[in-house]
């Protein structure tokens, strides 16, 4: 009896600690926090389009900045086991009620990145340049 009984311990724990992505724990759910923004959606995004195409376009913003209604911020996050796997921010500016400029954030990089304006030579994000 104590023979299964370690036994029954000892495929339990192998189970639980064999898997190094899941840091010793069998499962670990995948929590996604936020809008997650596409290339597509950014592509499609035009300067001085007015804050409501620009809302069916991405949606209601995540994050509402209260001191600047001006400012919408999309973020998205996601995390699994506390660590965070994947994090960004898309930032859309208006003046006047018409979109001006577009900044993307993303972990791992130090600067923002300019969507919008975009000059006439260059490709929209995501194509070949």
């Amino acid at each position: 009896m104590r023979l299964l009984l370690f036994f029954c311990v000892f495929l339990l724990s192998a189970c639980a600690f064999n898997s190094t992505k899941n840091c010793g724990l069998p499962y670990k759910l995948k929590v996604t926090q936020g809008q997650k923004i596409t290339i597509d959606q950014i592509n499609e995004l035009q300067l001085d389009m007015t804050s409501t195409q620009v809302q069916d376009l991405l949606g209601t913003q995540t994050l509402i900045d209260t001191l600047n209604a001006d400012r919408w911020i999309y973020h998205y996050s996601a995390a699994c086991g506390g660590k965070i796997l994947e994090q960004e921010s898309i930032v859309v500016y208006f003046e006047n009620g018409l979109l001006k400029k577009i900044e993307r954030f993303v972990s791992g990089k130090s600067q923002s990145e300019v969507l919008l304006p975009i000059t006439q030579t260059e490709a929209p994000l995501g194509k070949n340049r």
